[in-house]
């Protein structure tokens, strides 16, 4: 028999997870559009495919101009080394799919214990465990938290769980 107090913890975990889900997924579309416009900005740039312009440009301001796009290529490789958006991507593509993973598992476990199926201590040894599979993967990498995302995360994490369940 699963008690009230079971049901609630498995509930909040299966929130928790939702959001954790859902803050990797839009971290990730962050990442991979940053890389992608890192990538498209060094390629025009480094390959000089704005160099038909520099006709238009008068003789006066090309050299600033050459100047701006030389140091704009090197800020771009850097911020490339430094902050390895490409990288990022490709952990947090990983963390991403295994917390979706995560979710399900916490959801078949939900639907066991909405169903009142087990005992209070397998529910939570089950819920704990793969709580601590969410929260190990989501270290993997070390990324500040950005709350607002977060919160939004949350907010339809909440919306959606509870109208899925809602009855």
């Amino acid at each position: 028999m699963i008690s009230e107090s079971v049901r609630n913890k498995v509930w909040q975990d299966l929130l928790d997870v939702a959001r954790i889900s859902l803050y990797f997924d839009a971290l990730y579309r962050r990442y991979r559009l940053r890389a992608i416009i890192s990538q498209v900005l060094l390629g025009v740039t480094g390959l000089g495919i704005l160099s038909p312009l520099v006709g238009l440009i008068p003789k006066d301001f090309l050299e600033g101009v050459l100047g701006v796009c030389g140091l704009f290529v090197a800020g771009m490789a850097v911020n490339d080394l430094v902050f390895d958006p490409s990288g990022k991507k490709t952990v947090l593509r990983g963390i991403e799919q295994a917390m979706k993973m995560y979710e399900t598992e916490l959801r078949e476990l939900w639907e066991e214990v909405r169903a009142g199926f087990g005992e209070d201590r397998e529910a939570l040894a089950r819920s704990s465990e793969i709580m601590r599979k969410v929260h190990d993967s989501a270290n993997a990498l070390s990324l500040h938290t950005i709350k607002r995302l977060n919160e939004k995360c949350a907010e339809e994490a909440y919306k959606v769980e509870g109208h899925r369940y809602a009855a």
